[in-house]
Parts: structure tokens; sequence; C-alpha cells
């Protein structure tokens, strides 16, 4: 029976008899509650039990899947439609992508996030089994054929040991000796194992990800029996070790490797499944990664480097006195996001939150220390490139789904915040830019962006109309 996907906004919180109801107990919950970052939270609310998960991806065993969606979406509609299916399955790309170029704490396991779960090494290696038939095809095997056939080659061991000879002027004579023909067929045992795995990962797979979310190809495979069907997983390992001692080519002892491994980590009575979670709990880098690609920035390029900070101190010496040292401490300030454009600095901070701006106040907003660490930032920079000025220095938060009713609104400036204190009021103050994350999403997964000069020319553009937030096509 295919599995209803149960989709959920992050950091929200969610009724635990509602969860419930849709097949997700509090026991199995609690194996997500574990570990040092937790990817969900239960808490005592008015009597009732609630759930809130910090995750953004798919967390799925084999009786409930649930569809992690980012923060920013403030509303799902009663039915998913195609377009946050769409909008899901482009966010799960770039945060896969994001995962495995930059955060190797959460993808060390390929793209999958690093857990001690055997589901997570199991995924791994059931799409490698798939990508691996979509590129080589079935696993043919070499089976040698024992006959009669004058047009084979004549097999002397088998015809001397089964058979009698004739003898002529003292010399052993064989008038219809045993041949041996070789074929490759798909049809030996070990070809039949490699179709039943290739099927029942697939259906795991399915299991999973109904909605495919994960846009792992689902190729036809030749029929096939359930594995079990086949043997015991321990004389199923023993076929692939057998055929492995044969085989010399590269590709086929990968694949030998690939459906060891696949029976290895199949769950068992001994080994409950648990969650399989295919995502990340810091969706905040994934979210400046992207940002930093929409928006060109220089400084993760390794070109530059930011100094760290000066230490100077006394020590004392042998002779009583004291000298003065400096040394450079520990770590550095860096900006988000950094670029250069005729001489003009661009300084923007990337910030994953959703800020709420009511005419009664402002909520979810960054704390008066990010404001601070924003011009710190603006001194670095023009130390780092004294030949330019700052121009433009900005917040980039994520556009609310609510209020971004025009889907071709991509970027959008929706106000300024300062310090309003000494030297900082003749800086430039830092704007307020909400930019929708779908348009930006897509573009990373596209690698494709604007030129510095037509994105220079589009924020200069948004700076004539603060007050009517401006559209970027």
């Amino acid at each position: 029976m295919e599995i209803a996907p149960l989709w959920v906004i992050e950091n929200q919180w969610y009724d635990l008899s509602y969860l419930e109801s849709r097949g997700i107990s509090v026991d199995s919950l609690r194996q997500l509650t574990e570990g040092q970052t937790p990817i969900a939270l239960l808490r005592r609310q008015n009597g009732s039990t609630e759930v809130q998960f910090r995750f953004v991806g798919i967390i799925a065993n084999n009786s409930s899947v649930l569809y992690c969606v980012p923060k920013y979406t403030d509303k799902l509609p009663e039915i998913p439609d195609a377009e946050l299916i769409d909008s899901f399955k482009a966010t799960l790309s770039a945060t896969l992508r994001a995962t495995h170029t930059r955060l190797k704490s959460i993808g060390s396991q390929d793209f999958y996030r690093n857990d001690s779960s055997q589901t997570d090494h199991w995924l791994t290696t059931a799409r490698a089994l798939i990508y691996d038939f979509i590129r080589a095809g079935s696993y043919y095997s070499r089976v040698t054929t024992i006959g009669n056939d004058p047009y084979d080659e004549a097999c002397w061991d088998e015809t001397i040991a089964s058979s009698l000879a004739m003898y002529k002027a003292g010399r052993p004579f064989y008038p219809e000796p045993f041949t041996h023909n070789q074929q490759l067929t798909c049809n030996s045992v070990i070809a039949r194992l490699h179709h039943s795995i290739l099927q029942d990962a697939l259906d795991r797979l399915h299991g999973y990800d109904p909605l495919n979310a994960l846009n792992i190809p689902r190729p036809v495979i030749p029929a096939s029996i359930p594995i079990t069907s086949l043997g015991s997983v321990t004389s199923l390992l023993h076929i692939i070790e057998s055929e492995s001692r044969r085989q010399f080519e590269d590709r086929k002892l990968k694949s030998l490797r690939l459906m060891s491994n696949y029976l290895r980590e199949l769950p068992s009575p001994s080994r409950p499944e648990r969650y399989l979670t295919i995502g990340t709990t810091s969706f905040h880098v994934v979210w400046e990664t992207i940002c930093s690609w929409y928006f060109r920035d220089e400084l993760k390029e390794g070109k530059y480097r930011i100094s760290s900070p000066i230490w100077n101190y006394h020590v004392s010496q042998p002779n009583g006195t004291y000298a003065e040292v400096s040394h450079f401490g520990n770590g550095t300030l860096i900006p988000d996001i950094a670029f250069r454009h005729q001489n003009r600095i661009y300084l923007i901070d990337a910030k994953y939150y959703v800020p709420r701006f009511e005419e009664e106040g402002i909520w979810n907003q960054p704390g008066a220390t990010d404001i601070a660490k924003q011009y710190v930032y603006v001194a670095a920079i023009e130390t780092l490139w004294p030949a330019c000025h700052l121009h433009f220095n900005a917040f980039v938060f994520p556009l609310r789904h609510e209020c971004n009713q025009d889907k071709q609104c991509s970027v959008r400036i929706r106000g300024s915040v300062f310090l309003p204190f000494g030297r900082l009021q003749s800086l430039p103050q830092i704007r307020i830019v909400e930019a929708c994350p779908l348009t930006l999403i897509n573009h990373y997964n596209q690698r494709t962006r604007h030129s510095k000069s037509a994105l220079c020319a589009l924020l200069g553009l948004s700076l004539i109309h603060i007050s009517e937030p401006t559209r970027l096509l």
C-alpha cells in the first residue's frame, strides 16, 4: 500500500495527536530527538504533546513519510499541488547540492545526512545501483555449456574423465569428445539476483519518496522475483563472493560490491529500521550558499583573506623586564557576500530569518549584534579593497510565500536599518532586501545568474523606489 506523505513546515509546532492520526507515533519520533543536532523537538503545551521539526528535506521509515519545507512557507494547501511539489523538489535539489559541496559534516555519505542509521548507507547504495544499471545495463555473466558440438572447442579434461578411449597404434582415440561453449547470458543466478535487488531498491525508494522529490530515475527492470525467493542473505552473499573471485572487469566488480553492500544493509529483525533522513538541519547555510551564488560573492573564491585579530601584550623576561609581543588571534569576521563593481563595494549578509513587518512593530528580526557586525564588515572590506568604497550594504531575507503573490518578483527593497549614533550614521544604511527563494534556488540549480553590471543595475534601480517594492525580472 502506498504511503501518503505528510507535509510539515520547518520550526512550526504540530499536535502529536494529528501526527499519530497519520501513522507517526511518539516512540518512533524519539529517535529524531537524539544526537547533538536533533531533527525534532517534543514539548508539553496546554496538556498536549507537540512536535517541532528543525529540518528541511525528507524524513521516512517503512510506515510514514514526511516532507519538511523551509520555514518561509507560511501556509500549506490542503491538497498538495504541482507548484508545491515542484518547489520542494527544487529546494531539496539545492539542499543536497549545497550539503555535498560545503557541509561535509552533513553530507559525508554522498549527499545524505550523516547518521549512524544503516538506512543512510542503504540509500546511497540503492542510488548507485540504479545509476550503474542505467549506464551499463544488466549484469551479464559468462556461462560454459558442455556438449558434443563439433564446431565448439574440445574439452579434453571432461572427455578423458567421462569417456572410454579407443586405442589405435597404442594411442587413445576419442571418437566423440566433449566440447564446451562459453556465452554471455543475463539468465544466470547472479544476473537474476541483480534484477531482484534493483527492483527491491526501486520499490523501497518509492515507499520512502512516493513523489520522487529526489528525482532519482526509475528505469524499467527485467522481470524478477523477490530477493527472499532466491535464498537467504547468507547464501546470496556467498554467490556474489564466488562470482567476484572469477571476475576481473572493474565495472562488474563494482556492481558485485554494490549488490553485496545492499544485501548487508537491508533492515532485519536484529537491526530494526530507523528513520531515513535526506536533507539538512542547517538550511541557514544552504540559504547562504544560494545567495552567495546569486549575488556573485568574491570572498569564497579563496583569493582574499581578512585579517584575524592582533593581540599586543607583555611577557616577562629572565632579566626581570617585560617585552611587548604581537600575535594573530583565532578566527576572523568574514561577510557572507561581498563583490566589487566599478570601484564600488556591495556587501550583503544572507539571513535565514523570516521577519514580520507590521504597523504595530517588527518580529523575528536580527538583533543589534548582527547590525553592529555588519558595520565591522564595512571596515574590514574597505581595508581589504582600499581602492574601492562601500556603496551597498544589505541584509537579504527569504521572501515569505504569502507575500510573493506576483511570481515574477525576485528581489525587492523593504526598507533599511541603522544604528543611530556616532560616525556610523554617516555610513550607508543597511538595506532590508527580500528575495524570492524559489527564483534564487532555480538560478543556483541551473548555475545561471546576472552579470555583475546587470545585478548592480537592478540593485541600483531598487534603491530609487524604496517606498514601493521594485520588481526585478
